[in-house]
């Protein structure tokens, strides 16, 4: 395991958060679980887990429920979720994601490849744009 990898498991420790290899790069809140493609070289698994630690970072924040009403809406009401404004306050909550596990990488003394983590944030982000424009093409 890399230096860089022991670090944000400390921090997921300190945390109450668990980190797990999967299929698939996502913040479980209920489980206080982060998981991440085994599929990803380690470059990418390291920038993916950031992005998901963004999601923590911003879900636990005290004004959370305020800044994405519509979202917390959308998961008590599924008919919400078709709205385009949900849609576009998830990518919203996405694009900040990256951008919360960049500053977290910086706190916690890690140094990124700033053009690589944008570019597999850039490729994480464009099924994301096309699903808010046209969600009829992706299942729920």
């Amino acid at each position: 395991m890399s230096a860089t990898k022991r670090k944000i498991i400390n921090w997921l420790r300190e945390n109450k958060l668990v980190l797990r290899a999967g299929k698939a790069d996502e913040y479980h809140p209920a489980a206080r679980m982060i998981t991440y493609s085994r599929r990803h070289k380690e470059e990418k698994q390291i920038y993916s887990i950031l992005h998901e630690c963004g999601h923590y970072l911003i879900q636990e924040e005290d004004d959370y429920e305020i800044k994405y009403k519509t979202q917390i809406e959308g998961y008590k009401d599924g008919r919400k979720k078709r709205s385009l404004r949900w849609r576009i306050d998830y990518l919203k909550e996405e694009m900040l994601a990256w951008d919360v596990g960049k500053q977290l990488a910086e706190e916690l003394g890690i140094t990124i490849n700033e053009k690589e983590y944008d570019k597999h944030a850039a490729f994480c982000l464009k099924s994301y744009c096309h699903w808010v424009i046209e969600p009829s093409s992706y299942e729920d």
